[in-house]
């Protein structure tokens, strides 16, 4: 009876549009969301404060930026910030030579390799390849601003090409990669975010043949495929443009010296180095040696002394070396609109393609060639290539294409991780897999990983979610099933992770030990349980090992200006296996949001105070849920950017943080971020809770996700003032999150969760409190400075005919900044939660280091 009284008391003083079902025990049905059930006793917090924990030993990050792994598709709109953002951080300028040795694998002896100099002299000397080459810029000349002309000359000399090199290696057509037509056709699986397709695409000849058009491939490669594809079977992507103007001349670019030791981005060493071509007839390049072996020269004299083609002798006139030079317009809207194209086109790639390392492309302006590569931790771009007058130069870059291994080119990962790295890549039927559902894309692939037992299989299913992007984690959440969990629901993870952090094992083992020596056992029912967790990092003779022995060993004399705090970092493709959560979406009730945020508060603090670990990502996306005894139970989700607070490792470059939940004093753009602390955390959570009640309707009847087929109880809240914190950069969401801590204001809740309305007012009023007087005494102790000794001081003193002593400023008391002055704090934000569910950790742990678990 007195249970009954309770529960009955507080529902009605506190949350008057409680569904009527709130109070009934649905059947333990985890597709139906059971609501908690309140504890006989009904503990309550204790009123008593206790002293806060210390500074947390982790420093904040120099950029936060990404979104939580578990979001839902995101608009053009969404992305473009972000791609700004890295191609203006993270972009590294390198001569073209460098550009073949260091990315695409050139040997530094290619001309002593009997192959590869057999393969270089076998393009050079091709009637039909120079021919094309030659239609090629005839159409350059001619049509000066139709870029569209450009496209068919373009794919038939990277197929000529390829004919050429396969039939010299031996290597059967169903094996080669051509180049087709994309630009009038759309491309599926973009998840409606692209408005555009790159004009020239790359895919498996046996693609196209198995598509029952093997009749008619040239048609296919100049007017595009019959049916669309999808990004899951292309390769590679080209841009072409019809002025020069447009490439990047790598301002603003972190850019290496070349071997000469002259800077890529100068454009006097481009205009010298054109005029030496040119006075050489385009036979002697500044990348290579000007002396060319006694066989070319053979080569070059019979060539000579051949009859001209008919295409040969009309284009004659227009293909000889000239003088052009290029202004590059770096700070102009249109160039820097083509870099984001680029980079939106690499990013669809790496983004929709299944899994990808990186993604390769090309810049075709007029008779220039840029290349560019993009993977998870930079851009690498070339400086221009003039194809005219460094033929023997674009040769090379014909011959290292061709011989790249099919990993490195189009990114997927080896078979040493799929069991078949060629998924959608040579059955053109395998699409209809896919077909405009995206979500499937990788349905049926089977991961190869291997633990103490042995190896074992993980079949994948549906895709949950993917992270967009191109520098950072980039994680994918995907449905799978394994036999050696049978019966379990799972998903896999997927994260290119940086090898500095410490893995999402390494923090679940470091709780499972915590749990075992203090008897907790509460905890393992509100964090993930991750069965296996396996890191696959970059081989040595992979694009990515590469890349990065070469840019983690440049000494400073080898960049062409300070590289600041550029450092190419070191990633794994981490793959782990994790029991099955579910979404804050598919709770229907407002106690069972309510259960979850009690429950994610307290094991968030308990892991701050025993494993000491600081998590440092807070957002709804990490907030989840699973069924434990016939409740639900809140579990925080997530940890890959979490820190053991006791740790020396270094810290990412990547963001600590998800924008909108971030906590203000992060965010401050006149300001260098403070550590991260576990008041920050706490603020997080409180921002979690407002997006929540503030930016979400509560549906009565739940619609159905077009996606995953899920039951979708949470919808955006049109009306809302917040709805817009998800979208928006961090100088807006410090300016919105400041005007909250100002003066009257109220916070706005939609009817469904207008229970948590008083409850989310009451924390507002505590951090404004905290947040004012940390301001107040950051102002004393400014005052107290001699900032202005000459101005201030020196009159005072005149004024009282006193000597300055400095000993007579008045003491500033002391200011507990892990707490805001006491006003912000673990047991303050529990005590205004006051929900009538189990308190299992009512008083946090005195804060000690180290830890003795």
């Amino acid at each position: 009876m007195y249970q009954a009284i309770l529960i009955f008391d507080f529902l009605t003083r506190s949350w008057p549009l409680m569904p009527s079902d709130a109070l009934t025990t649905p059947a333990a049905d985890v597709s139906n969301p059971i609501g908690p059930q309140p504890p006989p006793d009904f503990p309550k917090t204790p009123t008593t404060r206790r002293n806060a924990p210390s500074l947390a030993e982790v420093l904040s990050t120099p950029a936060a930026r990404g979104t939580a792994s578990q979001q839902n598709a995101y608009t053009r709109e969404d992305i473009s910030p972000y791609i700004l953002e890295d191609f203006k951080t993270s972009r590294i300028y390198l001569s073209f030579e460098m550009f073949l040795r260091k990315v695409m694998n050139l040997p530094d002896d290619w001309e002593s390799d009997a192959n590869f100099k057999a393969c270089v002299d076998k393009l050079e000397t091709d009637v039909e390849l120079r021919e094309k080459l030659d239609a090629y810029f005839v159409e350059c000349d001619v049509k000066k601003h139709a870029e569209d002309a450009l496209y068919v000359p373009a794919a038939s000399v990277f197929n000529r090409a390829t004919d050429v090199l396969a039939a010299l290696d031996g290597i059967a057509q169903d094996d080669t990669v051509y180049v087709y037509r994309q630009d009038n056709k759309r491309i599926n699986g973009s998840r409606g975010r692209a408005k555009y397709s790159p004009d020239l695409c790359t895919t498996l000849y046996q693609l196209w043949r198995t598509s029952k058009n093997n009749d008619h491939l040239a048609e296919v490669a100049e007017r595009g495929p019959p049916n669309p594809v999808g990004y899951g079977q292309l390769i590679e992507w080209m841009d072409l443009k019809a002025v020069p103007a447009l490439l990047d001349g790598g301002v603003g670019a972190h850019a290496v010296l070349d071997k000469d030791g002259k800077d890529p981005r100068d454009e006097k060493n481009m205009n010298q180095a054109r005029r030496e071509a040119v006075k050489s007839d385009g036979r002697s390049l500044t990348e290579e040696k000007t002396s060319t072996s006694h066989a070319e020269s053979s080569t070059s004299k019979k060539l000579k002394s051949q009859p001209p083609s008919n295409a040969a002798k009309s284009a004659h006139q227009y293909s000889q070396p000239h003088s052009q030079q290029i202004t590059y317009a770096d700070d102009s809207a249109d160039r820097l609109k083509t870099s984001y194209q680029c980079a939106d086109y690499a990013l669809q790639f790496m983004s929709d393609g299944g899994l990808r390392n990186h993604s390769f492309g090309n810049l075709i302006c007029d008779d220039r060639l840029q290349l560019l590569y993009y993977d998870h931790s930079c851009i690498a771009v070339a400086k221009p290539l003039d194809m005219r007058l460094h033929r023997r130069m674009l040769m090379l870059y014909l011959v290292c294409l061709h011989k790249l291994s099919f990993s490195d080119r189009s990114g997927i990962p080896n078979a040493s991780i799929l069991q078949n790295p060629k998924p959608y890549l040579t059955e053109y039927s395998d699409y209809a897999k896919v077909d405009e559902d995206w979500y499937n894309i990788l349905l049926g692939q089977v991961l190869l990983l291997e633990d103490q037992t042995g190896s074992f299989e993980v079949t994948l299913g549906r895709i949950i979610d993917r992270q967009t992007g191109i520098i950072g984690r980039c994680t994918y959440i995907v449905n799978a099933t394994c036999a050696k969990w049978p019966g379990m629901e799972l998903i896999v993870k997927i994260t290119w992770s940086p090898t500095s952090r410490s893995s999402e094992a390494e923090f679940m083992q470091s709780v499972q030990e915590a749990v075992s020596k203090t008897g907790a056992d509460w905890v393992l029912d509100h964090v993930p349980n991750i069965l296996h967790s396996q890191d696959f990092p970059h081989l040595p003779d992979e694009v990515g090992g590469r890349l990065s022995a070469f840019l983690n060993n440049l000494d400073e004399d080898h960049w062409a200006s300070d590289p600041g705090d550029f450092d190419y970092e070191e990633r794994v493709m981490r793959v782990s296996v994790h029991e099955k959560l579910f979404k804050l979406s598919e709770l229907d009730t407002v106690l069972s949001h309510s259960q979850v945020f009690h429950d994610v508060v307290q094991v968030h603090r308990w892991l701050y105070d025993y494993p000491r670990i600081l998590h440092r990502d807070i957002s709804l996306g990490n907030i989840m849920w699973r069924v434990r005894r016939n409740r639900v139970c809140g579990v925080l989700n997530d940890f890959d950017l979490s820190s053991f607070r006791d740790s020396t490792k270094p810290s990412s470059k990547q963001r600590t943080g998800t924008r909108p939940y971030m906590a203000r004093e992060l965010q401050n753009p006149d300001d260098i971020p403070p550590k991260h602390l576990y008041r920050h955390d706490l603020e997080s959570l409180f921002y979690a809770l407002l997006l929540l009640a503030g930016a979400h309707v509560l549906l009565e009847n739940p619609t159905t996700a077009s996606i995953t087929q899920e039951r979708q109880f949470l919808q955006v809240d049109l009306r809302s003032q917040y709805r817009t914190w998800m979208h928006a950069d961090e100088v807006l969401l410090y300016s919105e999150k400041s005007k909250l801590m100002g003066r009257g204001v109220t916070m706005y809740t939609h009817e469904s969760f207008v229970a948590l309305q008083s409850r989310l007012q009451d924390l507002r009023n505590y951090l404004a409190l905290g947040v004012s007087a940390q301001t107040a005494h950051d102002a004393q102790l400014s005052l107290a400075q001699p900032s202005r000794p000459v101005v201030r001081d020196i009159f005072k003193a005149a004024r009282s005919g006193l000597s300055q002593n400095p000993n007579s400023r008045p003491r500033i008391p002391t200011f507990d900044d892990e707490t805001l002055g006491g006003h912000w704090s673990y047991t303050r934000f529990l005590e205004v939660l006051d929900m009538p569910f189990e308190v299992m950790y009512p008083v946090p742990r005195p804060d000690i280091a180290p830890s003795p678990i």
